[in-house]
């Protein structure tokens, strides 16, 4: 008989989207049963999903805080967690339930702002416990062969790697609906920044990383718009520069962002050395390709900027 890690989850209860997807992923994998959570951050609402999924209500919780004290004080508690909720809260959970000593599993990205995550890695360097971020199109099984061809050398030199990751689920204003992943996923605030950068572009970058086995040195980054609806489609294209190869482009990233997203623009060249950022609205009437010294400064003019097709 298998001796199945027992594991809670915070976050993914009704309405929820990738929750239900890890659930699934641990049920495959036959190591792993849900025994506790804390579900939403409506204590009914969490404890109603906790009982549909057929745990017991006393392992229901109203919160994360009251999971980890009443887990802790079981004599079997959880050994492991699944985090599955807004970017913005990965951290400040992920960071209790390593300090009381259980495993954590968080759903990427690791963060919704970069400085956290900076911080957060030096935590995690001193725990002894495991913090895994799930990064699940590694898993299948032909990302694993393209990994191995490559590694093998069956490819020979890899000159270019092109990446395309599209949605178009948000060209409809559905947070205006109501809709639980589209009010904040549109909303920097608890998505971040980035926009679909940080939602799909991370498993562009992942990807390209772990199949190629390459690390960039460099990323240019440029953010255009794809079509208008209502508020705008946004597309992100990366140029990422590793030292073994010219370059790596990610092609079409796209969705659709609120419009009070703002995304900055960082370009960095090998030769000549130039590099620059600002901060820019998506909602400007011209791109920025076509005013650049609105946007770039005295310190950053030794370079060209290419114009748009």
């Amino acid at each position: 008989m298998i001796n199945k890690i027992q594991y809670g989850m915070v976050g993914g209860g009704e309405g929820a989207f990738i929750g239900e997807i890890h659930r699934m992923a641990a049920r495959l994998d036959n190591h792993f049963e849900l025994v506790a959570g804390a579900f939403s951050a409506e204590a009914e609402r969490s404890k109603r999903s906790g009982t549909t999924l057929g745990l017991s209500e006393d392992r229901c919780y109203a919160d994360y805080q009251e999971m980890v004290s009443k887990e802790l004080a079981r004599e079997q508690p959880i050994e492991a967690v699944v985090i599955v909720t807004p970017n913005h809260l990965h951290l400040p959970i992920a960071e209790v339930f390593l300090k009381a000593g259980i495993h954590v599993i968080c759903d990427k990205p690791l963060s919704a702002k970069l400085e956290e995550a900076h911080s957060f890695a030096n935590f995690v360097r001193k725990s002894d416990k495991i913090f895994a971020v799930t990064y699940n199109y590694s898993g299948y099984p032909l990302v694993r062969h393209a990994r191995e061809i490559i590694a093998q050398g069956e490819l020979g030199e890899i000159r270019t790697v092109q990446i395309e990751y599209a949605q178009d689920w948000l060209s409809e204003k559905l947070e205006e609906s109501g809709h639980k992943q589209a009010v904040w996923r549109t909303d920097p605030m608890q998505a971040g920044d980035g926009g679909c950068l940080g939602d799909i572009g991370t498993h562009a970058f992942h990807l390209a990383c772990f199949v190629s086995g390459l690390k960039p040195k460099a990323i240019l980054a440029d953010l255009s718009t794809l079509l208008r609806v209502g508020m705008s489609m946004i597309t992100h294209t990366f140029y990422c520069v590793f030292p073994e190869v010219q370059k790596v482009c990610f092609g079409s990233v796209r969705w659709h962002p609120v419009m009070r997203t703002v995304c900055a623009y960082e370009f960095t060249a090998v030769k000549p050395v130039w590099s620059g950022r600002r901060k820019i609205p998506i909602i400007s009437n011209f791109h920025p390709w076509e005013k650049p010294q609105k946007y770039w400064g005295a310190g950053v003019r030794n370079f060209r900027l290419m114009p748009q097709k």
